[in-house]
């Protein structure tokens, strides 16, 4: 795949980002970027441009992380009911299984019941 080159601003000052991914991905990507540098810079004016892209790199990997862990939290759900499912699915072919052999014995039963004759009073 070629290296898509789109030019963004992020703080005021103009990047030329170069990636496989779509223009508009990188786009997204650097508005995300320049807002959460807004947000840490009206929450700390004094900040030099380091501070304020480490400030930001930090809540932004704050934000990862977090989403990190729901997201492997969210894995280990989806697991735990993937099995609690596949139990389940056993147990009803278990029940289906001996729900079959009740009815075949019912049938036999009644086969049986049908085929003796009340002996006869003479």
């Amino acid at each position: 795949m070629s290296k898509i080159k789109t030019t963004v601003r992020i703080g005021g000052k103009e990047y030329i980002m170069s990636g496989s991914d779509s223009e508009e991905y990188i786009h997204r990507v650097a508005i995300y970027v320049d807002r959460k540098m807004s947000q840490v810079e009206e929450s700390n004016n004094n900040l030099s441009t380091t501070q304020l892209a480490v400030l930001t790199c930090l809540n932004i990997t704050d934000e990862l992380l977090k989403l990190r862990e729901e997201t492997d939290a969210m894995r280990e759900q989806v697991e735990s009911y993937r099995k609690q499912l596949e139990a389940l699915m056993r147990q009803q072919e278990l029940n289906a299984t001996e729900m079959n052999r009740l009815q075949k014995e019912n049938i036999l039963l009644r086969e049986a019941r049908q085929g003796a004759a009340p002996p006869r009073r003479g």
